[in-house]
């Protein structure tokens, strides 16, 4: 249901179409120990914690990071239904970087940028379903 929503959302936009969806594919050479070593006096970045009870879904303009699989996406074309899997339903676009990015190797991250959220869920794992449109504002 959500694949067909997003293409007849788009479909109306091609025309004014002038954002990216940047895939960054980054690899690190250096072993975690060795890192851990050359940053461990260094002070940590400032972090803020949404609360416990909310959506990873409900929050807009922050940095998300999922460590869930080593392949993107998890098993959102077949039967997972949780975290990654819902951002990756919610997140059409997002469907792309499973063609394109292969299996992550250890010491590899990638960073998604400029995707859209354009479908809301209810629930979680088996519970999970399409809730609509997205309503959220972005401008």
């Amino acid at each position: 249901m959500t694949v067909i929503e997003y293409l007849k959302k788009e479909i109306d936009n091609v025309k004014s179409y002038s954002e990216e969806f940047v895939i960054k594919r980054s690899c690190e050479e250096k072993s975690l120990e060795q890192i851990i070593q050359e940053n461990k006096n260094k002070p940590m970045a400032k972090l803020s914690f949404q609360d416990e009870n909310s959506s990873i879904e409900h929050h807009y303009g922050c940095l998300k990071a999922d460590f869930a699989n080593k392949f993107l996406g998890g098993g959102a074309l077949m039967t997972g239904c949780v975290q990654e899997e819902i951002m990756f339903a919610n997140h059409p676009e997002l469907f792309t970087t499973q063609l394109l990015c292969e299996v992550m190797k250890p010491n590899e991250s990638i960073f998604l940028l400029g995707f859209k959220k354009y479908f809301s869920n209810s629930g979680y794992g088996y519970t999970a379903a399409y809730d609509g449109l997205e309503t959220h504002d972005y401008s």
